[in-house]
């Protein structure tokens, strides 16, 4: 499903940084450091340009190597995560690899959000996925939850745990106000979205995923206030996750009438193949 996610392209300045894991000074990056300043004390005036010279020679070395451009340290975590994750779902063999360590984080954050009991469910692209194949839509590079506004203290008060827990950085939109709290995982992003009640057009519904217009008259989309006060269970690789009730219309109403047609080449869970 090749749809533009919206948010993602919104300017940096509009998201508050509420957590960056810090860059270790190890022995390497002190050599790196020093062998910089010596570089600029030599030639001065063509320290930039050998700077770059180095930069680009470095990056063309990682991608000729790693196929990509991150530090060896990062490749080796990342292979050996995948070996790790591979073995804890041995019975999943079938489930693409982005998937599996989608499915993976998807475990390890909501195990976190059950011990201060907070209610999520799945919304977007999640949801669209579970829905209509049994898996997350796309490349599940992200994973989409929702709670509702008097859970969000709850969820920050568990950011110190969650640093614990191997996040990397933490983001909130818009810069003054929390409507969405994004937490990049190594490789994976769990986008959690605040919904509020509101009274539109004299009644009280649910709204979130305000940083897109869904109706003419206002930005965010809707739920009625009991299909979030009754959760009900769909199946995400085989596993029930928390959904809205009649989650149909929302999807609905998010990726329109033929939001039941995937594209071909998408995977689809089929439990029997795991039996």
């Amino acid at each position: 499903m090749k749809t533009v996610r919206r948010e993602r392209l919104r300017s940096i300045e509009e998201f508050k940084i509420l957590y960056h894991k810090p860059v270790r000074i190890d022995f390497k990056e002190l050599i790196k450091k020093f062998f910089l300043k010596l570089l600029k004390i030599i030639f001065p005036k063509k320290f930039d340009l050998y700077e770059n010279k180095i930069k680009k020679t470095v990056k063309k070395v990682r991608v000729k190597m790693l196929r990509s451009n991150i530090t060896i340290e990062r490749y080796l975590y990342l292979v050996m995560e995948h070996i790790f994750v591979r073995i804890k779902y041995l019975n999943y063999y079938y489930v693409p690899y982005n998937h599996l360590h989608a499915f993976h984080v998807l475990n390890k954050f909501i195990k976190i959000l059950k011990s201060e009991k907070i209610d999520f469910f799945l919304v977007q692209g999640s949801l669209l996925g579970a829905v209509r194949q049994g898996n997350i839509a796309g490349s599940a590079s992200d994973i989409d939850l929702g709670i509702k506004e008097n859970q969000l203290q709850m969820l920050m008060n568990l950011i110190p745990l969650l640093k614990k827990r191997g996040v990397d950085w933490i983001r909130q939109w818009p810069n003054d106000k929390c409507e969405r709290l994004q937490f990049f995982f190594p490789n994976q992003l769990v986008d959690v979205g605040i919904y509020r009640k509101e009274n539109i057009e004299n009644k009280e519904v649910w709204i979130g995923e305000t940083e897109k217009k869904y109706d003419q008259k206002f930005c965010g989309i809707t739920f009625p206030i009991s299909d979030l006060e009754n959760l009900t269970n769909v199946k995400l690789y085989g596993k029930n996750f928390p959904a809205p009730d009649n989650s149909e219309i929302y999807l609905k109403k998010k990726y329109g009438e033929n939001w039941k047609i995937p594209d071909k080449k998408q995977f689809f869970f089929q439990e029997r193949k795991f039996k």
